[in-house]
């Protein structure tokens, strides 16, 4: 079992209002969504634009644990990073100070499916969180409990459409005006695609924009954590670059 180790200078930052730790929930009350490849890769781009990041895995397959394992096998990169923790539910308040404690700037929580009680203790302690589906209807009906809790708790929330068929956009507009414009639920601002790079990348522990960082794939993990950071109202490392 992994735990967030401190920054390599081995000194424990000093946290400041300006620096808090930020908590992203991937939650989904059905199985087979992919929270945690978008965990898995959003974490992984999180580390390439220069933050420190860390995956908190309380889905009882260890999916992101399973990953992490294939990943210290590499020898093409860094496999320290992101740190990734398991974890269970009722100890998830406990890894998250740890997170906070040694310096991190991010992290991801790979959530498990078919929890209430779990979920609203998740969404209480988390700074945003993100709801994937796939454009099938009865995966979208089942994303309205999870956005209720973000609502009664006031925590902001986006909806991402995974999983879509590249050659199928029809279906892919039809579902995003379901949840926009029949549920008026937040989306987010990228969609990302049943593409083959996201299971040959998570086979070798690397994410998409490693594996194969030309690949559509790999673009719209690029554009999804970009999206997601302008709405926690956060720079991208890009960004930060052209203001300097």
């Amino acid at each position: 079992m992994r735990v967030f180790p401190p920054y390599p200078s081995g000194q424990t930052p000093t946290a400041t209002p300006n620096q808090p730790l930020v908590v992203v929930s991937v939650m989904a009350r059905k199985g087979g969504t992919g929270k945690s490849t978008i965990s898995i890769n959003l974490a992984t781009e999180a580390v390439k634009n220069g933050l420190k990041a860390g995956i908190l895995d309380l889905d009882p397959q260890a999916t992101a644990e399973n990953w992490a394992d294939e990943r210290e096998k590499s020898e093409t990169v860094d496999s320290s990073q992101p740190v990734v923790r398991g974890a269970k539910p009722s100890r998830f308040e406990m890894a998250i100070a740890e997170a906070d404690n040694s310096g991190y700037d991010v992290l991801f929580i790979d959530t498990p499916a078919n929890s209430t009680h779990a979920a609203t203790d998740i969404v209480k302690h988390s700074d945003y969180i993100l709801i994937p589906t796939t454009p099938g209807s009865f995966d979208i009906e089942a994303i309205k409990q999870t956005m209720r809790l973000a609502k009664e708790q006031e925590k902001p929330a986006a909806v991402v459409l995974n999983k879509c068929r590249h050659n199928a956009p029809i279906q892919t507009k039809s579902a995003a005006k379901k949840i926009s414009k029949d549920h008026h639920f937040p989306i987010a601002g990228e969609i990302i695609c049943n593409r083959k790079a996201f299971d040959d990348a998570n086979e070798k522990g690397l994410g998409v924009q490693e594996y194969a960082p030309r690949s559509k794939a790999a673009e719209e993990i690029a554009g999804l954590y970009n999206w997601l950071m302008i709405d926690l109202g956060l720079e991208t490392e890009q960004e930060a670059a052209l203001t300097a």
